[in-house]
């Protein structure tokens, strides 16, 4: 995958993005640093027989962007008998592999949140509701959903990465958009 993540990296790391306000957040750039090479070591060593191709995809998170080369005729152009993916796992030890029979990383899906309240000035909020508590009040919930309702033994994370409301201080608002993403290894 090519992609990264719109704000500042702050690692300090060697590795750290060089380009403004982009950020590989987790692991992108060890995704490609590892094809590059692999591509760079077999063209080098020549240890291997047939045909080898090496697919950089964008999107990989979102599920669309293989989807979407497939669909442009990636696979009618070449041909594969066999294909294998990798996704690195930052905090792995150096040198080491991590494999498991079913899933070894999260599955990740993105949900939309619209609040709809009765806004007004903020003067009388007695007049209204307020689709910004009510958003906050989801958002602590939706935080106890993983440390109340789920198993320690089953990995689960829930970020509530955008919350979009109004544009002034004085104004009870009307509507709130809450965007997350759910994490998990459980196919439920």
């Amino acid at each position: 995958d090519m992609d990264a993540l719109p704000m500042q990296e702050r690692s300090g790391k060697p590795w750290a993005s060089q380009v403004d306000g982009r950020f590989h957040g987790c692991g992108h750039d060890g995704h490609t640093t590892t094809l590059l090479y692999a591509a760079e070591y077999l063209a080098r060593t020549r240890q291997f027989t047939g045909t080898l191709q090496l697919i950089f995809q964008p999107a990989e998170e979102l599920l669309f962007g293989g989807r979407v080369m497939v669909e442009d005729g990636l696979f009618d152009q070449f041909p594969c008998d066999a294909i294998f993916g990798l996704h690195n796992m930052p905090g792995q030890p150096l040198g080491k592999i991590g494999l498991r029979d079913g899933a070894m990383m999260a599955s990740s899906d993105t949900l939309h949140i619209e609040v709809k309240g009765v806004g007004g000035h903020g003067a009388v909020p007695e007049h209204t509701v307020d689709a910004t508590l009510v958003a906050c009040h989801i958002t602590l919930a939706l935080q106890s959903i993983v440390s109340r309702n789920i198993t320690p033994f089953e990995p689960a994370v829930v970020t509530v990465g955008s919350i979009q409301a109004g544009h002034a201080p004085n104004i009870i608002n009307d509507h709130v958009l809450m965007k997350l993403t759910v994490r998990t290894l459980n196919e439920q």
